[in-house]
C-alpha cells in the first residue's frame, strides 16, 4: 500500500443538515430540523455567537483508499440506518 493520507467513509455525500433529519427520521422522532445556510452561520460567528468557523466544503475525497482495495464504501444511509438500528435494539427504555 503505497504511503500516505487515506480517508475512509461510507459512500455518497451529506450535509450536516442532511444526516440530522435522516437520523432523525430513523429514531421515529417527530424532532424539526431547521437548515441554516452559511451566510446565516457566519452573520451568528460574526455576532459573536459561534466560536468555530465553519468549513465551505469537508467532504472527504476516498478515491485513494478505493483504487487501493479495489472497491468502495456502502451508502452512508444504509451505514447510519444499521447503526440506529443496533441503538435502539439495546437502549434501556
Amino acid at each position: 500500500m503505497p504511503f500516505g493520507t487515506y480517508h475512509f467513509t461510507n459512500s455518497g455525500v451529506a450535509t450536516w443538515f442532511d444526516l440530522a433529519t435522516e437520523a432523525i427520521k430513523l429514531f421515529g422522532s417527530d424532532t424539526l430540523v431547521v437548515p441554516q445556510s452559511t451566510n446565516d452561520y457566519y452573520i451568528k460567528m460574526n455576532a459573536g455567537k459561534v466560536i468555530v468557523q465553519r468549513p465551505k466544503y469537508s467532504v472527504l475525497n476516498c478515491q485513494k483508499i478505493t483504487s487501493v482495495l479495489g472497491h468502495s464504501s456502502r451508502d452512508w444511509q444504509e451505514a447510519l440506518a444499521e447503526c440506529i438500528s443496533k441503538i435502539k435494539s439495546t437502549s434501556l427504555d
